[in-house]
């Protein structure tokens, strides 16, 4: 993200990975995983992405007036662009989700015998 730090530079998945595995545990989907994007950021970056959704959350003003004070101009840009790509991944990993499981579902209709 900021470009320093690369060689100890973390991967961010774009989406739970938890909230993603426990769906597909309800849809019974045990043997197939969407791809799910990751990013890579210095460990004080991605430090700062899970605060910024603790305050989307949460919403306490302290973490948030700490944030602000500390992030550049161009740190901000940055995690605004991940958030896109964050919300295109959403739609894409739950697209494939439910392509996936409308194909195993037809495959099931396909191999009932008739009656």
């Amino acid at each position: 993200m900021c470009g320093r730090h690369r060689y100890i530079s973390q991967s961010h998945h774009l989406i739970e990975v938890a909230r993603v595995a426990d769906v597909l545990d309800a849809l019974a989907i045990w043997n197939w995983s969407p791809s799910i994007p990751v990013v890579s950021l210095c460990p004080n970056h991605h430090a700062y992405l899970h605060a910024i959704r603790r305050v989307k959350k949460e919403g306490r003003p302290e973490l948030s007036e700490a944030l602000n004070e500390e992030l550049l101009k161009r740190d901000w840009d940055r995690l605004i662009e991940i958030d896109d790509q964050r919300a295109e991944a959403y739609d894409r990993v739950w697209r494939e989700v439910r392509e996936e499981f409308l194909r195993r579902e037809e495959e099931y209709q396909q191999s009932k015998p008739e009656k």
